[in-house]
């Protein structure tokens, strides 16, 4: 059972928590807040988001559009983007945390199995539907991992070690956005129409790993969220009996 001392010091002075006080798990409660910043962030980049924005052109040729297509179907991508965030902002506070992320990853799921058969099925009305596919992901994507990876974090972190945390999880969102980037016109030349369904092993792994771990955050304490860990019998660990942590 998870006992707190009953001093309870403001993590708001822990300011020297350097990234290798954390890599390090100087404080044990920390494990599970990096484990799931690390898996977040990361899988924004994996989910495969930058193979469509960078490579728009390149996937629809794929799909067998003419240049005019192509050039009014690229628009609509920035144009569910900006729909999905104003969705996303009315709703977060209402419809909380965990919502979002899994009903995100899970709609790309399913985006990136019909963008393969799309891209895998000769005929006009598959080139656009291909299009349809694309703004299905776009539209998964804006209000999961494209926003709520970034109030999450925060939310899992006091004060002290909140700025190592981002700091130390922003690396491996540029460095898997750097290996999307290189990697996918190597797998779009290998691969052709199946390349997404890498990506969907990706986004079916974060959903389980979502349902299964990610606490809620919404309106939850740290010690609230610690709490939580030590109650789910995935993330439970005898090993901390009690902790030393300050409210927000």
């Amino acid at each position: 059972m998870l006992r707190e001392r009953a001093k309870l010091e403001d993590s708001s002075d822990g300011g020297n928590v350097s990234i290798l006080d954390l890599i390090k798990l100087k404080n044990p409660v920390w494990k599970w807040p990096l484990i799931i910043s690390i898996v977040l962030i990361s899988n924004q980049q994996l989910c495969g988001i930058n193979a469509i924005m960078y490579y728009t052109t390149e996937l629809f040729v794929q799909a067998g559009l003419d240049d005019n297509t192509i050039s009014i179907a690229t628009v609509g991508i920035g144009t569910v983007t900006t729909m999905m965030s104003i969705v996303t902002i009315l709703n977060v506070d209402r419809l909380g945390r965990r919502f979002f992320l899994l009903a995100s990853y899970s709609l790309m799921t399913c985006a990136t199995i019909l963008l393969t058969i799309s891209l895998t099925s000769s005929g006009a009305a598959w080139s656009y539907l291909s299009i349809l596919f694309v703004y299905l992901f776009i539209f998964g994507f804006s209000p999961g991992p494209g926003a709520m990876t970034f109030v999450v974090i925060p939310e899992l972190w006091t004060q002290g070690p909140r700025p190592a945390a981002m700091a130390f999880a922003g690396q491996f969102n540029w460095w898997s956005n750097f290996t999307v980037g290189l990697a996918f016109p190597f797998m779009l030349e290998g691969l052709g129409g199946y390349s997404f369904l890498v990506f969907t092993l990706f986004l079916f792994l974060t959903v389980v790993f979502v349902y299964f771990i990610v606490p809620e955050t919404k309106n939850k304490t740290f010690t609230e969220i610690v709490t939580s860990f030590q109650q789910n019998r995935f993330t439970s660990s005898k090993k901390i009996d009690y902790i030393e942590i300050g409210n927000r």
